[in-house]
């Protein structure tokens, strides 16, 4: 029982919290873009877009803690937030004018969108609170900042579902 403690203990460090991050968010990046192509979701394509940038960040605030350069990534992290909410909001829009003109495609798959943001969603549930409390139990405010753009995720992953429906 003490080596299994030991083992979960070893993953609430913040190095260990970034590089579970930069792993997760690979993932989601991955299987969000894929599914996008395939289903033809505009929805899940931007959020797949977002979550590459998420896997840059995370990999910007895994160096960070590494090299003990937390400020910077931070200052980093906060700069690409701001970066890939502009990015999303010019798409969204440029995609609601396009479905208001009647030249936007439809998406062909939609139960495939759903389930992955339903992935999606309970990954950035789980991404949350570890990264929340990884970041108060250690006072590292570049995991408190990531957690707050996972809590984000939740929101956008249940727009794209409405999107979908």
């Amino acid at each position: 029982m003490q080596k299994m403690a030991s083992l979960a203990n070893s993953e609430l460090t913040p190095s260990a919290t970034a590089k579970n991050t930069t792993i997760l968010d690979a993932f989601l990046a991955v299987l969000k873009l894929g599914s996008g192509l395939i289903s033809g979701s505009v929805g899940l394509i931007a959020d797949g877009t977002d979550a590459t940038m998420d896997t840059v960040e995370a990999v910007l605030v895994w160096l960070g803690i590494k090299y003990h350069k937390e400020n910077l990534s931070t200052m980093l992290v906060i700069f690409g937030l701001f970066i890939a909410s502009i990015s999303i909001l010019f798409d969204s829009v440029t995609h609601i004018l396009a479905t208001l003109a009647g030249n936007a495609e439809p998406i062909t798959m939609p139960y495939l969108v759903i389930s992955v943001e339903g992935i999606a969603i309970l990954s950035a549930i789980f991404l949350f609170y570890y990264q929340r409390f990884v970041g108060k139990v250690s006072n590292s405010l570049t995991l408190i900042s990531q957690s707050v753009d996972s809590k984000n995720h939740i929101f956008i992953g249940t727009s794209v579902i409405i999107g979908a429906v």
